[in-house]
C-alpha cells in the first residue's frame, strides 16, 4: 500500500511568495530548503526555476518567473501565469516565511522517513541480508537527520548595506542595489 506524502501546500505557497516578494528572501530560503522539498510538484518546478534565475543573477519576480517558466516550457505545468500572480498574493508571506521553510523541510524530512520505513518493509519482507537492509536504512536515516538539522539552523536575516541602505541577501557578497562590496 502507497503511502500520501505530508504536505503543507500553504507552508509551500508562503515561502516561494515571499521569494517573489521580497528579494531578501531566496538566498535565505535556499540555504534550507530544495526542489525536492515541496511536496507539490508544481511548487518543485517553480523552486527549480527561481533557482534557475538566481544562478543567471537575476531578480526573481513575477514577470522574469513567468518568462523563465514560459521559456522552459513548464509555465502550464504549474497552472500558468495566473498561479503565479496567486502565489504573489499572500500577504502574510514576508513576515511569516522562515517558519513556514521550515514546516516545508519538516514535512519532506518525515517523507524520508516514510521511504526509509518502506525500505525496511520491503528488505524484510524479501528476507534481504539484514546487514544490507540496515546498512541502506542507516543511510537513509542519516540523510534525513541531515535534512533536520538543517531545517532547526537558524535563518540568517538580511543585512542591511552601509552604501545605499538597501537590503543585502544572507550570504550576499554585493549589495544588489548599489552593487557594493560586502
Amino acid at each position: 500500500m502507497e503511502k500520501k506524502l505530508l504536505i503543507e501546500v500553504e507552508a509551500e505557497k508562503s515561502v516561494i511568495a515571499a521569494a517573489i516578494l521580497d528579494p531578501s528572501v531566496f538566498p535565505a530560503a535556499r540555504g534550507i530548503l530544495r526542489p525536492t522539498d515541496f511536496g507539490r510538484s508544481a511548487h518543485q518546478v517553480i523552486w527549480k526555476a527561481m533557482e534557475g534565475i538566481a544562478d543567471k543573477g537575476e531578480p526573481i519576480d513575477q514577470l522574469t518567473l513567468k518568462h523563465f517558466l514560459d521559456t522552459h516550457g513548464a509555465l502550464e505545468r504549474i497552472g500558468g501565469a495566473s498561479y503565479i500572480l496567486d502565489l504573489a498574493s499572500c500577504s502574510f508571506a514576508i513576515t511569516n516565511w522562515a517558519s513556514h521553510a521550515r514546516i516545508v523541510k519538516t514535512m519532506s524530512v518525515l517523507n524520508q522517513l516514510e521511504r526509509v520505513a518502506a525500505l525496511i518493509d520491503a528488505g524484510v519482507s524479501a528476507k534481504e541480508d539484514p546487514a544490507s537492509v540496515i546498512e541502506q536504512a542507516m543511510s537513509g536515516i542519516a540523510g534525513a537527520s541531515r535534512q533536520l538539522m538543517m531545517a532547526q539552523r537558524p535563518i540568517s536575516a538580511p543585512s542591511k548595506c552601509e552604501g545605499c541602505g538597501g537590503s543585502v541577501p544572507a550570504g550576499a557578497t554585493y549589495c544588489p542595489c548599489c552593487g557594493l562590496r560586502q
